[in-house]
């Protein structure tokens, strides 16, 4: 970082703390609506119009990652990746706002319904608001499949499906 660049960042404007709080209540109800499993229609409704929703890894190999641009688009999306992800674990781990934007830290762990097999999923992602409504979300993604050993410490059984009990939804 040159000193220029260092001291416009530090002599960048405060962010008003009335749109860093807007933006934090708009996100809270969003990750509620998460919890709930919310249908996808529900879901794109806190989004804006003209939204941008992306997963941005190679869609050949993970088929729910790609660009978004419409609220149909999304609920489409959050309808199909619901019934092939069976969430067994949320965890947000650190939430950042600032302004109109903010970022979130987590993990998850979910079953592939179609290949049976747990994924352990690190995330960040990229939240910007607009009145209230996401404008855009980037959510950037490492998985790896949780060997047997890793699925006994985290207490998972063989077929969740079995299992009667959910977590929260994912997206």
């Amino acid at each position: 970082m040159s000193l220029t660049s260092r001291a416009a960042w530090i002599h960048a404007p405060v962010p008003d703390q009335g749109v860093t709080m807007r933006t934090r209540r708009a996100l809270a109800h969003y990750f509620g609506q998460v919890e709930l499993r919310a249908p996808g229609v529900v879901m794109a409704g806190l989004f804006t119009e003209d939204l941008v929703f992306d997963i941005p890894q190679p869609s050949a190999a993970i088929p729910w990652s790609g660009a978004l641009r419409t609220r149909e688009e999304l609920a489409t999306f959050i309808d199909r990746y619901r019934a092939d992800v069976l969430p067994q674990s949320f965890e947000l781990r650190q939430f950042i706002v600032e302004g109109s934007h903010a970022i979130a830290l987590g993990e998850l762990v979910i079953w592939l319904r179609k290949t049976h097999q747990y994924l352990r999923v690190g995330f960040a992602s990229h939240y910007t608001l607009q009145d209230d409504l996401v404008s855009q979300l980037k959510i950037y993604e490492r998985s790896h499949e949780l060997d047997g050993a890793e699925r006994e410490a985290l207490g998972l059984p063989d077929n969740p499906e079995a299992v009667s009990h959910q977590v929260g939804g994912v997206y």
